[in-house]
This record gives structure tokens, C-alpha cells and sequence, in this order.
């Protein structure tokens, strides 16, 4: 069974060095593999969630050329893309948090007023950019940008 993050922070909290050992081994299948890609981890959760790579690119509201080429890991400066790739994508909280680390941006923060909001968003499984714009305007926040490339 998965444990989640906050779970295996407080077992190296209270841990010394003589432990990692056996922390790494009893938790195998929790840590993350060095030598997974973002564009591995689209694609794995796309198909998890039953979709087509190319209609989520469009749901996210950009071209399937440019949608594939943030998949072969081109540099993302704007993380609001990666955002709506994950909304697209039926990602819940932990799965678009990944994403959003493994281009290298900061994961959802629970004291940003916009990100808390999106991580609602996200753990209620909203999977429309459109839907998570009307979340954000209800409190007076920007929307998601759009993708000022499509390729």
C-alpha cells in the first residue's frame, strides 16, 4: 500500500542514518524511479485515465504539435501549462503536483490563495479548464492562462 508524502516525511523525521536502509527497502514502491520522464508520466496517466494524448492536449487548449513537445520534455517556463495539461489529464492532487516537479516548477502551495483553490479544484476531480476558470473567478482570482505557444 502507498504511503503518502506527509507519511514518509515523518518516518525519516524521526529517523537516523542507520535506517535508510531498510526505509528504502520497506518503501520500494513509493519512491520515485530517476529515471522517469514527464513525458513517460503523461503518457502513463493519460492512458490510466482513458484518454487520447492528443485530445488532452487540445482540452488543455493547445495544439497536439505543441502538446508534443512538452511530452518529449521541452522546457515549460509557464506553470500554468503544465496546470491545464494536468486538468486535462483527470490528474487528482498528488498526480498534477508530480507533473508540475518534474518540469521543474513548484508544486501547489496550500498558502497561495490561487493555489489553494487549485488544489480544491483538483481534489474534486474537476477535469475542465473551463470549470477550474469559474472556480478561480468565483473567488476573484485570475484564470489559467493559455498557452501563449501552440507550436
Amino acid at each position: 500500500m502507498k504511503k503518502d508524502t506527509s507519511k514518509l516525511d515523518e518516518i525519516l523525521n524521526s529517523g537516523k542514518r542507520d535506517m535508510l536502509a531498510g526505509f528504502f527497502k520497506e518503501n520500494e514502491g513509493d519512491m520515485l524511479s530517476p529515471a522517469l520522464s514527464s513525458g513517460t508520466f503523461i503518457r502513463d496517466l493519460a492512458k490510466k485515465n482513458g484518454l487520447k494524448l492528443d485530445e488532452a492536449y487540445m482540452r488543455a487548449g493547445m495544439s497536439a504539435s505543441y502538446g508534443r513537445k512538452i511530452s518529449s520534455g521541452k522546457n515549460v517556463q509557464k506553470r500554468d501549462t503544465i496546470i491545464r495539461l494536468a486538468v486535462a489529464l483527470h490528474a487528482d492532487l498528488t498526480e498534477a503536483n508530480r507533473l508540475l516537479k518534474l518540469y521543474g516548477l513548484r508544486a501547489l502551495y496550500p498558502r497561495d490563495k490561487r493555489d489553494a483553490v487549485l488544489i480544491v479544484a483538483f481534489n474534486e476531480g474537476l477535469s475542465d479548464t473551463n470549470d477550474v476558470d469559474s472556480l478561480l473567478a468565483e473567488y476573484g482570482l485570475s484564470p489559467l492562462e493559455k498557452c501563449s505557444r501552440e507550436g
